[in-house]
Parts: C-alpha cells; sequence; structure tokens
C-alpha cells in the first residue's frame, strides 16, 4: 500500500510516528514537504526566539530514523496539484507520485490584517524557523505584537527575553485571551504579565499601517485616533488553513477541508488532518486537534479503522513563566468559584446540577489535570482547599 503524506508540522510529524510504530507489511511511506527541514513544532518558536531552544531542535534531521525504516522523504519540493483520476501528487519540479492513500496535512498560514499598508516592509509573522530568524536579526527595534491571543503573547514575552527591552500588545477586545479565559481571570493574568514588563493596550481596531517613506511600516493608526509607532509589528491574529491544494482538487471546502469521523474528506482514498481540517464544523488550530485527528488519519489510510474521539476543549499557555490552563465550558454556567492567593488564581465554573462545566488555572500546575478530568462531574470543593491553607 501507498501512503502519501503532505505536511511538514505536527500533524504530519504525527502520522509518520504511527504508520512506523503500526507499520504494515508491504506499505510504501512518501512525505512531501516544501521546507528544507523536516516537521517540527510551530508552537516552539518563541522559544527559540527567547534562547530557550537551540537551532538543531528545528533543523535537525528528524526524518532520518524514518528514512531508515522506509519513508521516501521529498524535502524542498511542493506539491501543487492532486490528479484525484490517477491517484497522484504532482510537484513543483513535474514528477508526480502515485498513492494509495493520501493524506493532507498542509497546515495553516497566517492571517494578515485586511487594512491598507498591509504590505509595508516592517510587518512580519511567525510561522517558520525563517520567521523566527528574521525577528532575532535586529534585537534594536521597539515591536508592537498585534494580538493578544496564545501566541501573541507568546511572542511577546519572547522578543521581550530576545531584545531586552519592553514590547506593547494590541489586542481588539476588551480582555486578553477572549477565547480561552473570562474577563475576571484574564484581567488577573494581565497584571502578572504587566509587573514583567510587557505593556497593553485593548479595545481598540487597527485601521491603517503608516509610513513616512512610503515603503516600510512605522506607526498603526487605530479606530480611535490613535498611532502606536514602532519599528517592527508582529501580527498574531490567527490563522488561515491552507487549502487550495484541496480546492483545486474539488475536495469539499468549508472553513477548512472537511472530514468524517474517520478524517477521510469527500474522496474516501484522501484523508486531512491539523489545521487544515474541519470536524463537525470546527477547525480549532489546537494541538490536541492534529494529534487526534493525525492518529485517526494515519490508522484508516493504513487499513486499520479508527474514529475521532475529541477530548474536552482546553487550551494551555505559559508565558513569562506563567503556566496557564483554560478548560471546559468557561461562558454558560449556573455558579464560580474563584480562588486566589498571591499570584495563583483558579476559577470553576459549576453547572446547575452541580457538575463542573469549566475551569481557569493561572499560576498553578497542581490542579490543572484533575479539573480537567472532572469536567461533565460532580464538582468537588476540596480541589480548591489550598488556597484556605
Amino acid at each position: 500500500m501507498r501512503i502519501v503524506v503532505i505536511g511538514n508540522g505536527i500533524a504530519a510529524l504525527r502520522i509518520l510516528m504511527l504508520l512506523y510504530k503500526e507499520a504494515k507489511e508491504g506499505l510504501e511511506v512518501t512525505l512531501v514537504c516544501k521546507e528544507k527541514y523536516g516537521p517540527y513544532s510551530r508552537m516552539r518558536l518563541p522559544d527559540y526566539i527567547k534562547g530557550d531552544l537551540k537551532e538543531a531542535f528545528f533543523k535537525s534531521d528528524v526524518l532520518a530514523q524514518y528514512e531508515a525504516k522506509g519513508l521516501k522523504a521529498i524535502r524542498g519540493n511542493e506539491a501543487v496539484s492532486i490528479d484525484r483520476a490517477q491517484k497522484e501528487v504532482v510537484l513543483s519540479d513535474g514528477s508526480r507520485v502515485a498513492y494509495d492513500s493520501l493524506i493532507i496535512a498542509t497546515g495553516a498560514e497566517p492571517r494578515r490584517l485586511p487594512i491598507e499598508g498591509g504590505n509595508l516592509e516592517g510587518i512580519m509573522t511567525l510561522r517558520t524557523v525563517e520567521d523566527a530568524e528574521r525577528i532575532m536579526a535586529d534585537r534594536k527595534r521597539s515591536v508592537l505584537v498585534i494580538g493578544g491571543g496564545l501566541l501573541g503573547l507568546e511572542v511577546a514575552h519572547a522578543v521581550e527575553e530576545c531584545y531586552g527591552r519592553p514590547v506593547t500588545v494590541l489586542e481588539t477586545a476588551e480582555y486578553l485571551l477572549p477565547r480561552q479565559f473570562d474577563k475576571d481571570s484574564s484581567m488577573f493574568l494581565e497584571k502578572l504579565l504587566s509587573d514583567k514588563g510587557l505593556r497593553f493596550i485593548k479595545g481598540r481596531t487597527s485601521v491603517r499601517f503608516t509610513s513616512s517613506d512610503g515603503k516600510r511600516a512605522d506607526a498603526l493608526l487605530l479606530g480611535d485616533g490613535t498611532e502606536v509607532k514602532a519599528d517592527l509589528f508582529l501580527e498574531a491574529v490567527g490563522v488561515v488553513p491552507n487549502v487550495e491544494l484541496a480546492r483545486a482538487a474539488g475536495l469539499t471546502v468549508s472553513r477548512a477541508v472537511v472530514i468524517d469521523e474517520r478524517a477521510r474528506t469527500s474522496d474516501p482514498d484522501i484523508y486531512a488532518a491539523g489545521d487544515v481540517a474541519e470536524f463537525e464544523g470546527i477547525c480549532p488550530g489546537l494541538v490536541s486537534f492534529a494529534n487526534e485527528t493525525g492518529r485517526v488519519a494515519a490508522s484508516c489510510a493504513s487499513g486499520i479503522d479508527a474514529q475521532i474521539s475529541l477530548p474536552v476543549s482546553s487550551a494551555y499557555i505559559s508565558v513569562a513563566g506563567i503556566e496557564c490552563y483554560s478548560v471546559g465550558n468557561i461562558r454558560e454556567y449556573a455558579s464560580c468559584l474563584v480562588k486566589t492567593k498571591g499570584d495563583r488564581y483558579e476559577a470553576y465554573y459549576v453547572d446547575a446540577d452541580g457538575s463542573l462545566a469549566g475551569s481557569v488555572s493561572i499560576g498553578s500546575r497542581e490542579n490543572m489535570m484533575k479539573a480537567s478530568s472532572m469536567v461533565g462531574k460532580p464538582f468537588d470543593i476540596s480541589i480548591a482547599a489550598w488556597a484556605d491553607r
């Protein structure tokens, strides 16, 4: 059986790990990736910027161990089309790779602000090792990070550590991490981050980038008329799934490539996983989703039945040495119990039937996993007893 995987992120790496862990006799696997380095976790790029990871972490030949087991890795050669009739992937050099099962794990690209001046120099995103190295190259610049979500906060702290100077974060919502936190928990985290040097502008929309020389952006005009000047602007406003390859092949695409419970697309011989996939209307862009869809795609593509089982929604962030965790539903609940002590914060959101709907934890790892395992079950208040000791 010939399996072709297109991609170079954590979903692709997860797929390779599982294919060779449960390798069937006669399995031929080909990986196609347009980057010259093997799959790596893009979530670790902020750690590279602040110096916690070495270059070798991203540029080491992680594919060598699989090539020794028979993997054919085609690096630096992009998949430009899928010939479904012939069951072949067409590459940028004109060559073709035949498949029995194809897995699309092309990930996503950073979303760009659709505003005037967005193509000026000095406006960047962070998605690749090369992006990180460009950010690290000149450490004398003032920086505005646009986006106060998971990536935005991690990037802001990483750049602050790298440059040794304060960084400002702009968030359109009224508070940070609006998808993961409620206002109270967000304000608690903001105070901790402010004490560590980060600066914040919230509740403002971006209107246009301005430039004094017509080439490089030197300010961002906000909706209230304020101009925020900076030497470098880093956009961290979400991602856009790379669906062009799938769409051109005639596969069903909504926000991302639509898959069923077995990670199959509208073509039963083609699967999708990771940021490029959409299951039951969701494409969350989370590591847990990439791992789960990658697991199922690898199994089903190789003839082993499996079905997607998504865990309770959760998010984890570690920024400026502060660990934060959000799990479950923190929007709809009957009551809320909040416990604070020093730099530690925990909130428990309880349904009317007494079960735990969700939880937020800041600066505390102790009860993260306990709360996660309790979602949907009767809430045991003793989990919060630490604050009373």
